[in-house]
């Protein structure tokens, strides 16, 4: 607790200075006052210095409370004010607290004043930490979303429904969707069948059942119906209640590397009232133990016969529901209905202490004709008199607090006063625990934002992250971190040139500059201990034109590019063949055919793709050749042979042929392969046993 204390003073009797100065310096022997007695001064005072609190008299010559908090309220609104006099009108007190002084301390009584302002500064630090944690979770969403955007990952989110609510541009660009034409859809639409099936029978149930899933096989489809082969890692958002709120997916494009796999084999009573209920403020972790301690305080040690407290409900009937009682109840809160709205059910005090925000006291509620539908019901429980405090958040009442005495004209200006400052304390201490309840819902939802943005980057076997203008590391994913020794921790804030050789370092700081130069995209490929590493690099803006970082992609394509090369040379094999290649489709529809059959045939290869090989049918082949052919083709086995074919020109040529059927990992017949050997136009020639697909050939 600080000994600084600095209260600007709004006062123009010497003696009451003095008393106040006295009263404040006992604790707060630092103390910092200064005087003001005009409205010119006081706004000049709130102009040029940084106050703690500013106290206020009532009335001066030719200047007023009222005034001072118009300033005050234009000036520092959140500076606490309080209104410190002598002689004030109940109804003139109650208006400046309406119009947002928050308390009123009497000078006979100046011993509340320090409690009083230790109260509003705490209320005022509330308020900076609840602005600054709810800046700071806008900061953090930002940042996710600007990620989310910007990483060059295929990225989504799936409600509980399966539809997607969010996708990466990324995730986009590479499927060639619009985001019109995926928000909304279930996410199993953009699978191919099988995957569709398998993610809705096993990999949906088990991920809203676990909340992880990693590398899962999926097939999808892009909008050019281009299948392209994915590992699909997931991690579920829950909400407080652990309650789904959407998934956090990382899709990774592993078509090539899974081609290249297939193809290759992936507070005297008054004072122990407000004691025990300063106590019970200081010690309440929840409203439900504040409320009943508040009205067991009021009835073991203020010796009230029953007290309730009850909040405003925002439904149409404007109900008053009992949250908490202590004391001589007995059924009464369940034998009568409470409204605070303007009519004979809420025109009662709870109602009206709700309704105006103002303090309803009925000294006999045998007499009182605003009080008679609860009579019958209060008289037989010994309730003689009441009072109704509005329990009043910054705007207004959500609640009341209503003490019973089992006497008529019980409570005196002194008791309401005491009632009315315990009411203030426990409308406080709600809104505190509400704001310490936002605070940590605030604080979690930062957490699991970092968390969840974290599981994003980890989820995924590859490297991203993020490097500011100035070469550091701002973000990057455990398997990033993980290839240079490290930690994510370990390397956040450090020059990413720290973890690479000079030339290294180099040649990667020349990709960073030349995104953050041009504001492109830059891809670049380099070999790193052994790896082939291809490495995407994306600008990131703020409310900037220029990028003020860039966000990394790295993969290892070191396989990937071998086996290109593999494939590279097995084309230019077939291509530079002696033999006639053809490949075909299941429905013997021509995919694919070398140079050497449009040497044989005179068709091009532009003419025949497509077509049928039945073109080059010369009709000398007999029906059983056919049978046989079909025979050993649906057994799955090679078939060979010999053909008369037909060339463009119409000329005949005799072909050793040989037709096997392609099948998939699962052994499914994708295609048909078939090699000929042409040996002119007669029969002399026989050539070695050549594998030809013959449904291509003579289908």
């Amino acid at each position: 607790m600080t000994d600084v204390l600095r209260v600007l003073l709004i006062e123009d009797t010497d003696t009451d200075v003095l008393l106040l100065e006295r009263a404040l310096r006992r604790e707060w022997p630092d103390l910092n006052l200064h005087r003001v007695e005009t409205a010119d001064a006081l706004r000049a005072a709130l102009e040029a210095d940084e106050w703690d609190v500013v106290l206020s008299d009532y009335s001066l010559p030719g200047f007023s409370a009222t005034e001072a908090l118009a300033i005050h309220q234009e000036l520092a609104p959140d500076l606490p004010f309080i209104v410190v006099s002598g002689l004030i009108a109940t109804e003139d007190a109650v208006e400046l607290m309406r119009t947002d002084a928050d308390d009123f301390v009497r000078k006979d009584d100046v011993a509340r004043l320090a409690p009083s302002i230790r109260r509003e500064l705490n209320e005022a630090a509330g308020r900076r930490e609840r602005k600054r944690l709810e800046a700071e979770l806008r900061d953090r969403e930002e940042s996710y979303r600007t990620l989310y955007r910007n990483t060059p990952a295929m990225m989504h989110s799936i409600d509980r429904e399966g539809r997607l609510v969010s996708v990466s541009d990324y995730w986009l660009e590479h499927l060639g969707y619009s985001i019109e034409e995926v928000m909304g859809r279930k996410s199993v639409e953009f699978l191919t069948g099988d995957s569709r099936r398998y993610a809705e029978t096993v990999v949906l149930p088990d991920f809203m059942r676990t909340g992880t899933c990693t590398n899962v096989e999926y097939q999808f489809v892009k909008k050019n119906g281009e299948i392209i082969d994915t590992l699909l890692s997931a991690t579920a958002e829950r909400d407080a209640d652990g309650t789904f709120v959407r998934s956090l997916a990382v899709v990774t494009d592993v078509t090539e590397k899974k081609r290249a796999e297939r193809e290759l084999v992936r507070t005297n009573r008054a004072l122990r009232t407000i004691s025990q209920g300063n106590q019970m403020l200081v010690r309440a972790t929840s409203e439900e133990q504040l409320v009943f301690d508040m009205c067991r305080i009021a009835v073991e040690e203020g010796g009230y016969r029953m007290a309730w407290i009850g909040f405003a409900d925002e439904d149409p009937a404007k109900m008053v529901k009992p949250i908490a009682h202590y004391g001589y109840e007995k059924g009464y809160l369940e034998d009568v209905v409470f409204t605070w709205a303007d009519d004979d059910r809420g025109r009662g005090p709870v109602g009206t202490a709700i309704r105006t925000s103002q303090t309803v006291v009925v000294r006999d509620l045998a007499e009182d004709t605003a009080f008679e539908p609860w009579r019958d019901a209060a008289i037989k429980r010994g309730f003689r008199s009441s009072i109704s405090l509005p329990l009043k958040d910054e705007a207004d009442a959500f609640g009341a607090m209503s003490v019973f005495a089992d006497q008529v004209a019980y409570f005196t200006d002194q008791e309401i006063d005491i009632l009315t400052e315990m009411a203030n304390d426990v409308a406080y201490g709600i809104l505190a625990l509400r704001e310490a309840a936002h605070r940590r819902r605030a604080e979690e939802a930062v957490a699991r934002s970092k968390m969840n943005l974290q599981a994003i980057l980890d989820a995924t076997d590859d490297t991203i992250g993020m490097v500011d203008v100035d070469g550091r590391m701002l973000a990057i994913n455990r398997a990033g971190a993980r290839r240079f020794g490290c930690e994510p921790h370990e390397m956040i804030g450090q020059p990413f040139s720290t973890f690479y050789d000079e030339d290294d370092a180099r040649l990667r700081r020349k990709g960073l500059d030349e995104v953050l130069k041009t504001g492109h995209p830059v891809v670049r490929e380099a070999t790193w201990k052994g790896q082939i590493r291809e490495a995407r690099l994306h600008p990131v803006y703020s409310d900037a034109s220029k990028p003020v970082a860039a966000t990394v992609f790295s993969r290892d394509v070191t396989e990937l590019r071998r086996s290109e090369e593999q494939l590279r040379k097995l084309s230019r094999a077939v291509e530079q063949s002696s033999a006639i290649v053809i490949i075909t489709d299941i429905d013997g529809a021509i995919e694919y055919v070398n140079p050497k059959f449009a040497e044989v045939t005179g068709y091009t290869c532009e003419e025949v793709i497509g077509k049928n090989p039945r073109i080059l049918n010369s009709g000398e082949q007999t029906a059983e050749l056919y049978e046989t052919l079909w025979r050993t083709l649906a057994a799955g086995l090679e078939w060979r042979g010999e053909f008369y074919n037909r060339r463009k020109d119409g000329s005949l040529y005799l072909s050793s042929a040989s037709i096997s059927p392609i099948r998939d990992a699962d052994g499914k017949t994708t295609h048909f392969v078939g090699t000929a050997y042409a040996h002119g136009s007669g029969c002399e020639l026989r050539p070695p046993d050549i594998a030809v697909e013959a449904r291509v050939l003579n289908g």
